[in-house]
């Protein structure tokens, strides 16, 4: 199909409305225009999950030697299956994951040489698959140094919650919200971040209306996370958790799920808590331990990449 009526369809189609195929377009308009434009002469091109198919047929006809597949999420499968368990439970919003992507992915995995992932959950969700353990690197991320506690803190007496992303069921947004709303005492959620869809603005705003200590921002995530008191990030699936690192690197304690590879990072207690997929309530119990210990662990980023055996 030419690109320009794929364009087309995603602007002007009943498609428009489906974050699956808004997704899938997206993917495929990105991976025509790198094919159109690769060089020959090179030796390793490295594309990113669901962006890299035709590229990579492309790359091999030039000759280039190594393909490598870049992951921010577990197995396609995993996640796609995670998203839509998100999407039946708050039904807010439909899973931006369809069955083309689905497809495209595992093909993109079956194409590649190496497989970049970025952490051992998501590591584990890839062999349990059925992909070669020796196909597979892990890398940890690196959390840029301006993520740093702040140097000085005015506590206001308001105990405040940080969550910052894109607003949607599959991060987990209005599981955070539920808890939130059954804090007593001055507390304030804020939500930096951005919606995507109908359902979720129509959501928010009424989340907003039923407890107006609840306010959204945007922009640089920053100044937020060194006035935090408590950070919660709710994912149903998250290869690795950029966002709650950034918190850890500002010494900001963290909540999040253990279908996250943020689990490897956080110790009990110490830095946050691991809690169950979907459930408002562990969070809300959290969040009231954060409050009564005052818990504020140092700033702690990662950094590197490693090979798991």
């Amino acid at each position: 199909m030419d690109s320009r009526l794929f364009g087309f369809l995603a602007r002007w189609s009943p498609g428009r409305f489906s974050p699956a195929f808004q997704v899938h377009v997206g993917s495929v308009l990105f991976d025509r225009s790198v094919r159109r434009v690769l060089p020959g002469g090179a030796s390793v091109l490295r594309g990113f999950a669901s962006m890299a198919l035709r590229s990579f047929e492309a790359a091999r006809r030039l000759g280039y030697r190594t393909l490598e597949l870049e992951s921010a999420s577990a197995h396609v499968c995993q996640f796609a299956e995670r998203l839509r368990q998100a999407s039946t439970l708050l039904p807010y919003e439909p899973s931006p994951v369809g069955k083309a992507t689905i497809r495209r992915v595992l093909r993109e995995y079956a194409a590649a040489d190496v497989i970049w992932v970025t952490s051992r959950y998501s590591f584990d969700s890839f062999v349990a698959a059925g992909v070669p353990p020796e196909k597979l690197r892990v890398r940890q991320l690196r959390v840029p140094s301006r993520f740093r506690p702040a140097t000085v803190r005015s506590p206001d007496g308001v105990f405040r919650v940080v969550s910052t992303g894109s607003i949607t069921p599959g991060k987990g947004t209005p599981i955070v919200v539920e808890a939130f709303r059954r804090l007593d005492g001055p507390a304030e959620l804020v939500l930096v971040g951005y919606t995507r869809s109908r359902g979720m603005r129509r959501w928010l705003a009424a989340a907003i209306a039923a407890d107006p200590r609840v306010r959204v921002e945007s922009g640089d995530p920053l100044p937020w996370l060194q006035r935090a008191d408590a950070y919660v990030h709710p994912s149903f699936q998250d290869g690795f958790g950029y966002a709650p690192m950034e918190a850890l690197a500002c010494g900001v304690p963290v909540v999040v799920t253990e279908d996250t590879g943020m689990g490897e990072h956080v110790v009990e207690g110490v830095n946050g808590y691991v809690v169950p997929t979907g459930e408002w309530e562990p969070v809300l119990e959290r969040l009231r331990s954060i409050r009564s210990t005052g818990l504020r662990p140092p700033g702690d980023p990662a950094t590197g990449s490693r090979r798991v055996e």
